[in-house]
């Protein structure tokens, strides 16, 4: 009977290279954009609303923050806020296990790689031109976080009689462009009370005016034969 062959000391160090090598693995966040075939020319993304089954609703989650009061204008009726509006949706498209990229469970990516919800806001007036956040968060799931800092310049009806001792309600209504209630649904992440105090705590400055409270209320609004969801802040 034949003895086996002694292993050899690198022959040894060699397979305990192999049979550890998984606990050496190193990832990067590029390795996920290879899985998903998320480049810049891919256009799969962002052609359309990302949903597996066109008859699934896209949910937007919406929080509006009011930093600041920039301007309230009696005499042309115009309201100019300073708010961050951060929002959340699924994209059914991206999906990825963290356990086969080291325990990757989110990456920051440029906003033009993905579709976007086409909200604007009714009252608006002006384009703004505050300077934009260029990346958003994706997670392993597909949830897809997004926010922006945002000049509002919005129409705002007032009553003046008890000028200067008059207290004002000016409401920012938020709603898809194209999309209607049937496609994308818009709800608060936060309820009244909790938009109110985030924004009396990271409120900059007011000018002459006391800000009081911040309201969050659902709505529709309905035009030949077709019903749109609005998200309005008071």
């Amino acid at each position: 009977m034949q003895k086996p062959p002694k292993m050899t000391c690198a022959a040894f160090l060699l397979l305990l290279i192999l049979t550890n090598g998984g606990s050496c693995k190193v990832c990067s966040y590029q390795d996920v954009l290879n899985y998903l075939n998320l480049t810049a020319d891919s256009s799969m993304f962002r052609l359309t609303r990302p949903v597996l089954d066109h008859t699934h609703i896209t949910v937007v989650k919406l929080d509006i923050i009011v930093y600041a009061i920039l301007a309230v204008v009696e005499k042309t009726q115009t309201f100019v806020p300073f708010i961050w509006a951060s929002k959340q949706w699924k994209n059914e498209l991206i999906s990825w296990d963290p356990a086969q990229f080291c325990g990757i469970t989110q990456i920051s990516i440029p906003k033009d790689l993905l579709w976007k919800p086409d909200l604007y806001i009714n009252e608006m007036i002006e384009k703004d031109d505050s300077p934009q956040n260029p990346y958003m968060m994706v997670t392993f799931d597909g949830t897809v976080f997004a926010g922006d800092n945002i000049r509002v310049v919005s129409t705002c009806k007032m009553d003046v009689h008890k000028f200067p001792f008059d207290t004002q309600e000016c409401s920012i209504s938020i709603g898809s462009a194209i999309h209607c209630i049937k496609e994308i649904r818009i709800l608060p992440s936060s309820n009244s009370s909790r938009v109110t105090q985030f924004s009396q705590q990271i409120m900059k400055t007011q000018g002459e005016w006391e800000f009081l409270r911040l309201s969050v209320n659902n709505s529709i609004l309905s035009y030949d034969n077709k019903s749109w969801g609005l998200l309005i802040y008071t």
